[in-house]
């Protein structure tokens, strides 16, 4: 059930009304006047009207609201619907308002603001009758959507007084993705066969390469077992995988335009930075490779950087996302902090991308490092539109 929250205003008018309803009552019993009298009694009926009638108005008045979705990509339609209903016996008149970020754009009567849009409209309701509406929103700009404000306001009928009524909702957020757009160079994110890397330790069995079968030995997992193999031979034999290098990516995205706080911020390079992260992190999913992402950012609680931890597939994708779409970029850490943390917890088998709109000398440095030692690195550079995966050699030159 929706919270409600009431807010009576009155006009100067009404204690102008109120104040002088007294005296002239009392002023035409004592002089015999009628016609002041009849007035100030005129004047005490029209206030304990007003009073009664704003008392009363709001409270037969309920209101539903629903998104049919909740989770978009900019470009992405929704529909928002709101029903008004009159569970009284007399008929209301009123307006209803509310304040909806400008990430989304709503198909109604509204006042364009920095931060929120206004949206609101007047309407009338006999007794035990309901006005449903129906809006289309248009998703603009990644974030988190919530309507604010959701208020019904009543006057009386002479205009003396008001009484607002504000409905206290639900956390309902609707998202908004980053949107995901192609990435030159990504297909050399795919896994690769065996023999293309080198490895310092045991790969692991690749599941997808079967290479042959050999007699069944106690422990051996239930599905393992070859059961074409078996029936032919007459004899329980278990499949024998191939071996391959363990791949993971580690998503490395800047959410800073420029090096320092201080310097400023331009909002279109760091959304062009999620942008790209999530468009990496789709393709993994698509390929069923393992990813990673680490922002530099801090998380409340944490003192380690933002960190989305590793995951595959559509779920992860999934989560991945709401988690981009609810990023605040107005808390931020340096980026070489960010890739420094990646670095310091790498294994063998780990790719690292690096999304950023610039490139400083002292991650420059850092970048040349992690080549030198074989780390498979690869960078995104989004100060242009058009995202282009670039590989890092180990004899690299410095990218400006």
């Amino acid at each position: 059930m929706i919270q409600t929250r009431v807010r009576h205003e009155r006009n100067t008018r009404f204690y102008w009304i109120t104040s002088l309803a007294a005296p002239i009552v009392i002023f035409g019993a004592i002089f015999g006047a009628d016609f002041l009298f009849l007035l100030g009694l005129l004047l005490f009926a029209i206030t304990l009207t007003v009073f009664f009638y704003l008392s009363y108005v709001h409270k037969p008045v309920d209101m539903e609201i629903e998104w049919n979705l909740h989770r978009l990509f900019p470009g992405e339609k929704a529909t928002l619907s709101l029903q008004l209903k009159n569970n009284g016996n007399l008929p209301i008149q009123g307006k209803w308002s509310f304040k909806l970020q400008n990430k989304l754009e709503l198909d109604a009567f509204g006042y364009p603001g920095e931060v929120h849009n206004q949206y609101e409209s007047t309407f009338t309701l006999h007794k035990q009758e309901a006005i449903s509406y129906k809006f289309e929103a248009v998703a603009k700009k990644r974030g988190i959507v919530q309507l604010h404000e959701l208020i019904t306001d009543f006057n009386d009928p002479f205009i003396l007084g008001s009484v607002k009524k504000e409905f206290i909702l639900p956390r309902d957020e609707l998202l908004i993705y980053p949107k995901v757009v192609p990435v030159v160079g990504v297909d050399q994110l795919e896994r690769t066969p065996m023999g293309e890397r080198s490895v310092n330790r045991f790969t692991h069995e690749d599941p997808t390469y079967i290479v042959g079968a050999r007699t069944y030995q106690n422990g051996d997992p239930f599905q393992r077992i070859d059961w074409k193999t078996t029936a032919r031979k007459q004899e329980l034999h278990t499949k024998l995988l191939d071996r391959t290098a363990h791949t993971e990516l580690v998503v490395v995205g800047n959410v800073r335009s420029q090096e320092e706080r201080w310097m400023g911020m331009n909002e279109e390079l760091i959304e062009r930075a999620i942008s790209a992260v999530a468009s990496i992190c789709h393709h993994a999913a698509v390929k069923s490779i393992p990813y990673q992402v680490l922002l530099n950012m801090r998380p409340m609680n944490q003192k380690a950087v933002y960190q989305i931890k590793t995951g595959e597939g559509p779920k992860h994708l999934s989560y991945t996302l709401e988690n981009l779409a609810q990023v605040n970029i107005f808390s931020t850490l340096s980026f070489e902090g960010a890739v420094y943390h990646g670095y310091q917890n790498y294994t063998e088998g780990k790719i690292f991308i690096l999304i950023t709109p610039y490139l400083s000398d002292s991650l420059n440095t850092l970048i040349e490092r992690m080549a030198r030692e074989g780390i498979p690195l690869y960078i995104i550079q989004t100060e242009k539109e058009g995202f282009v995966l670039q590989k890092v050699g180990r004899e690299m030159k410095r990218y400006a």
